[in-house]
């Protein structure tokens, strides 16, 4: 589910590969609050760097296939 420009860039360059809570959630476009919802229901795999949780691009992506309704 990349989003491509008028050139055909892809719109997936202006984010990380690697996002913190915040900005999943805003990649999501949900509030912090809904994300942390997901994420207590271990919907969205996470990685520890440190002592802190990041997400994935990709892995906010397959969630984001996985919710996909007909």
């Amino acid at each position: 589910m990349v989003a491509h420009d008028q050139s055909g860039a892809s719109s997936m360059s202006r984010w990380p590969e690697i996002l913190s809570r915040r900005e999943a959630a805003a990649y999501l476009g949900i509030s912090v609050r809904t994300f942390d919802r997901i994420q207590k229901e271990a919907a969205i795999p996470w990685v520890l760097v440190g002592r802190r949780r990041k997400f994935l691009v990709r892995d906010l992506e397959a969630y984001l296939m996985s919710s996909r309704s007909v």
